[in-house]
Protein backbone atom coordinates (compact mmCIF):
# COMPACT_ATOMS: atom_id res chain seq x y z
CA UNK A 1 0.00 0.00 0.00
CA UNK A 2 1.73 3.41 -1.12
CA UNK A 3 1.67 6.40 1.33
CA UNK A 4 -0.72 9.22 1.11
CA UNK A 5 1.46 12.12 -0.37
CA UNK A 6 -0.23 14.81 2.51
CA UNK A 7 1.68 12.29 4.76
CA UNK A 8 5.10 12.22 3.26
CA UNK A 9 5.09 15.90 2.24
CA UNK A 10 8.63 17.65 3.55
CA UNK A 11 7.63 19.47 6.38
CA UNK A 12 9.43 23.16 6.86
CA UNK A 13 11.08 23.41 9.95
CA UNK A 14 9.05 25.67 12.64
CA UNK A 15 5.77 25.30 10.44
CA UNK A 16 2.59 25.98 12.06
CA UNK A 17 0.04 23.17 11.75
CA UNK A 18 -2.12 24.01 8.47
CA UNK A 19 -6.25 24.26 8.41
CA UNK A 20 -7.35 20.43 8.85
CA UNK A 21 -4.16 19.04 11.03
CA UNK A 22 -5.33 17.02 13.15
CA UNK A 23 -1.47 15.59 14.19
CA UNK A 24 1.81 17.01 13.22
CA UNK A 25 5.49 15.55 13.82
CA UNK A 26 8.57 17.08 13.51
CA UNK A 27 11.92 15.52 13.94
CA UNK A 28 11.02 12.87 16.14
CA UNK A 29 13.45 10.39 17.78
CA UNK A 30 13.07 7.48 20.38
CA UNK A 31 16.30 5.93 21.32
CA UNK A 32 16.22 2.55 23.89
CA UNK A 33 18.81 1.59 26.11
CA UNK A 34 18.95 -2.02 25.50
CA UNK A 35 21.70 -2.87 28.51
CA UNK A 36 25.02 -1.83 29.24
CA UNK A 37 26.29 0.38 26.16
CA UNK A 38 24.04 -0.61 23.70
CA UNK A 39 20.96 1.48 22.23
CA UNK A 40 18.42 0.80 19.44
CA UNK A 41 17.23 4.01 17.74
CA UNK A 42 13.67 3.28 16.85
CA UNK A 43 12.89 6.56 15.45
CA UNK A 44 15.43 8.54 13.75
CA UNK A 45 13.81 12.62 12.85
CA UNK A 46 10.52 11.32 11.59
CA UNK A 47 8.53 14.03 10.57
CA UNK A 48 5.18 13.30 9.22
CA UNK A 49 1.65 15.58 9.11
CA UNK A 50 -1.92 13.68 9.33
CA UNK A 51 -4.59 15.41 8.54
CA UNK A 52 -8.57 15.57 9.39
CA UNK A 53 -10.32 12.17 8.00
CA UNK A 54 -7.03 10.26 6.92
CA UNK A 55 -6.76 6.70 8.32
CA UNK A 56 -3.13 5.90 9.26
CA UNK A 57 -1.27 2.59 10.46
CA UNK A 58 2.64 2.55 11.69
CA UNK A 59 3.66 -0.70 11.70
CA UNK A 60 7.00 -1.91 12.00
CA UNK A 61 8.48 -5.50 13.88
CA UNK A 62 7.47 -6.16 16.84
CA UNK A 63 9.38 -7.65 20.18
CA UNK A 64 12.92 -7.33 21.08
CA UNK A 65 15.46 -5.86 19.02
CA UNK A 66 18.21 -8.68 18.27
CA UNK A 67 21.61 -8.41 19.47
CA UNK A 68 23.97 -8.33 17.61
Amino acid sequence: MALNSTTTENLAPGAAPQPGDMIVVEDLWRTYDMGSEQQVQALRGVSLRIRHNEYVAIMGPSGRASRR
